[in-house]
């Protein structure tokens, strides 16, 4: 049986934050930063509607008290989105430009 690799993340912030989109309509996004070896600074915003599609207000309520269902699952899915925004950074290389 073959070893998964594993990976140090450092996550530096996540943050609940209502953001204005058009004049009059406004959403959750989950804000979340972090720093691997590799990586010095790293970040993945995501709608809450995304994450919990029709639990938003829930949500909202479980992460200002710190618990329940929705809260403790939040780490999982968390990492679902960090290590699909550093398999996507990890595919653009670096190239240089001679002139």
């Amino acid at each position: 049986m073959a070893k998964e690799k594993t990976e140090r993340v450092r996550i530096l912030s996540e943050d609940l934050a209502l953001v204005r989109v058009g004049l009059e309509k406004t959403r959750l996004e989950m804000r979340i930063t972090y720093q691997t070896s590799d990586i010095p600074y790293g970040y993945v915003i995501k709608p809450l509607n995304e994450v919990y599609p029709g639990k938003e207000e829930q949500f909202q309520k479980e992460w200002k008290e710190k618990k329940g269902k929705l809260f403790e699952e939040w780490p999982r899915k968390r990492g679902i989105h960090v290590k699909a925004d550093i398999a996507e950074r990890r595919k653009l290389k670096p190239f240089e430009i001679t002139v």
